[in-house]
């Protein structure tokens, strides 16, 4: 599983760096709080056209601290996402994995390494770059658990 995970990853990479010569807008980086990366996450999303809207990708890494008697662990979230609308207000729809990166000492027989999302929410974007923020609300699912959480983000595009 985790052989699975890191090649998809790595195929995500190669689009995001094939996309950065393709197109200036529409790729961003951003802090994000409760959503997909857990407690805070620092992503970066792309676009794979020019127009800033439609079909991207998201890559990040994230943390949980030690409260609310969850165990300290580490996060990498992975999406692919949708934008609907026109700049610089669209609809995201998103899907992805959140892999969980926990010391082998903390693990419990009921600690779950992948969680599964799909995402929906409001993106603000401009088009030329600048200023954006997202606020969702993230459904996060093990095999057999469900959460619903909603999530928080601000950054830059270019």
């Amino acid at each position: 599983m985790k052989a699975i995970f890191f090649c998809i990853t790595l195929l995500l990479m190669q689009s995001l760096k094939l996309d950065a010569q393709v197109s200036a807008n529409g790729s961003n980086i951003f802090l994000e709080a409760l959503g997909n990366g857990g407690f805070a996450s620092i992503n970066y999303d792309t676009r794979f056209n020019a127009k800033g809207s439609g079909l991207g990708a998201r890559v990040g890494i994230g943390f949980m601290p030690p409260i609310f008697n969850f165990t300290q662990y580490h996060t990498i979230p992975v999406a692919v996402n949708y934008l609907v609308g026109k700049a610089p207000y669209y609809l995201e729809l998103s899907a992805g994995v959140t892999y969980i990166l926990m010391n082998k000492e903390d693990k419990t027989p009921s600690s779950k390494d992948v969680l599964f999302y799909p995402s929906f929410g409001y993106r603000y974007q401009q088009k030329n770059g600048g200023f954006t923020a997202r606020i969702s609300i993230c459904p996060i699912t093990t095999y057999n658990e469900a959460h619903l959480y909603l999530g928080g983000s601000m950054g830059v595009s270019f």
